[in-house]
C-alpha cells in the first residue's frame, strides 16, 4: 500500500499537477494539507474520476485537508 503526503498549498491552482501525479503515481491514500478551498469548490469530480474517494475539511484562502483514497471510508469524523 502506498500512503503520500503532499503540502499542495492551493489545490484548485494545481489540480493539473495533481491529476497527472495521481495517474503517474497511483498512490492508494493521498493526505493533501493547505488546500486553500471550501469543501463544495475543491475538485472533487477530477480527482473521482482517476478513481478516488475525497473527503475535505477545507477553509477559504488558508489552511484545509482533504483525504484522497482508493478505499471506501468507513466512517468520517470531523
Amino acid at each position: 500500500m502506498k500512503i503520500v503526503t503532499w503540502n499542495i498549498n492551493g489545490v484548485r491552482a494545481r489540480i493539473g499537477n495533481l491529476t497527472h501525479w495521481l495517474t503517474e503515481s497511483a498512490p492508494d491514500i493521498v493526505c493533501l494539507q493547505e488546500i486553500k478551498s471550501v469543501d463544495e469548490q475543491f475538485p472533487r469530480a477530477e480527482v473521482e474520476a482517476l478513481g478516488y474517494n475525497v473527503e475535505t475539511h477545507g477553509q477559504k484562502g488558508f489552511n484545509g485537508v482533504a483525504l484522497l483514497s482508493k478505499l471506501r471510508f468507513d466512517e468520517v469524523i470531523k
